[in-house]
């Protein structure tokens, strides 16, 4: 017996890469395009401040924040955009191949 598949392409990060950047922030799982909706001001304010607690430490002890947009790759068919990220020091080398001169 033939396995029945869903009927639905799977986007790629390659795909995500390639549409039209229309402002909208788009996140992938499991294929699937997600478009995610603005935050409410309370969010904002929450992720500001959890930016800020987040550069100190890095400051004190090594590592970097990054607040959004900026897409986090977690496989080809995953991708995220989180409101704020962190690299710690032993993870902050994956971020300079993309950095700008």
């Amino acid at each position: 017996m033939a396995a029945v598949g869903t009927g639905r392409q799977r986007v790629t990060y390659a795909d995500l890469e390639r549409m039209p950047d229309d402002g909208r922030r788009y996140e992938l799982y499991d294929g699937e395009v997600s478009v995610v909706p603005s935050p409410l001001l309370r969010h904002q304010r929450v992720a500001e401040r959890v930016f800020e607690l987040l550069r100190e430490y890095g400051s004190r002890h090594g590592g970097e924040a990054i607040v959004a947009p900026i897409d986090i790759v977690l496989s080809d068919l995953d991708v995220v955009q989180p409101d704020v990220v962190f690299f710690g020091a032993s993870r902050t080398h994956v971020l300079h191949p993309f950095t700008e001169p």
